[in-house]
């Protein structure tokens, strides 16, 4: 799901509440992995989820953070701006 949000985040729009409520529950509880990590970027292109995954990214470990930012330039300077001010 998250891969067609990168796509068109529209998609969110469509989805029941109770979908909605299981995709925020993702993002907030994902563990950093390295093989999962690019669709979950897609939290990123929906207003709703991002804070989550932010907040969530702060939440990883230093090294798993700076996986995160070498291997995907695409995160927005803010999110990393805002993950490093919260640790």
């Amino acid at each position: 799901m998250f891969r067609i949000l990168t796509v068109d985040k529209r998609c969110w729009s469509w989805l029941t509440q109770p979908t909605r409520i299981k995709l925020e529950r993702i993002v907030q509880t994902y563990n950093y992995d390295a093989a999962s990590v690019g669709s979950m970027l897609g939290a990123l292109n929906v207003d709703e989820l991002r804070p989550k995954f932010v907040a969530r990214v702060a939440g990883f470990s230093d090294s798993d953070r700076e996986a995160l930012f070498s291997r995907y330039h695409r995160p927005s300077s803010s999110m990393r701006q805002s993950t490093y001010m919260a640790v």
